[in-house]
């Protein structure tokens, strides 16, 4: 029996882009509501949206969906952006819809989608560099 499974660059990938993504979109989300953000309600929030953001992952393979719509695309940096737009619009309707949907406020999501979108993207871009960076490392450590 394996007590240490050994680092695998997708899991630690979509865990690590999960973490981050969860706090992103939960902490702006409560700002746009006008929820109270102590540290408290920001964790307890959290939580939430990372089980969310894990359960997306698991049941909705969205990188793999923008990866097969890019796949024909030449130049890597034009596909690498049409990925990351495709992967961030599937990856933050979920989760937004999802989270909103389960905070019982989801009459306010078609306001607050737009700019969940623009934060969400942004921080994708400049996050899943990083991410495969340290994942990368993490699987070569194994």
């Amino acid at each position: 029996m394996k007590i240490f499974v050994p680092f695998d660059f997708g899991r630690t990938l979509e865990t690590g882009m999960g973490t981050v993504m969860s706090f992103v979109l939960n902490s702006s989300a409560m700002f746009l509501l006008g929820a109270p953000l102590t540290p408290f309600t920001i964790l307890q929030g959290w939580v939430g949206a990372f089980a969310i953001a894990v359960a997306i992952n698991y049941l909705f393979p969205c990188m793999d969906w923008a990866a097969a719509i890019t796949k024909n695309i030449s130049n890597k940096t034009v596909e690498y952006v049409v990925r990351v737009a495709i992967f961030s619009f599937f990856e933050i309707f979920l989760n937004s819809v999802w989270c909103m949907a389960n905070a019982n406020v989801i009459q306010f999501w078609p306001q607050k989608f737009p700019i969940l979108l623009g934060v969400g993207t942004i921080t994708i871009f400049i996050c899943l560099p990083i991410m495969m960076r340290v994942a990368g490392a993490l699987n070569k450590e194994a």
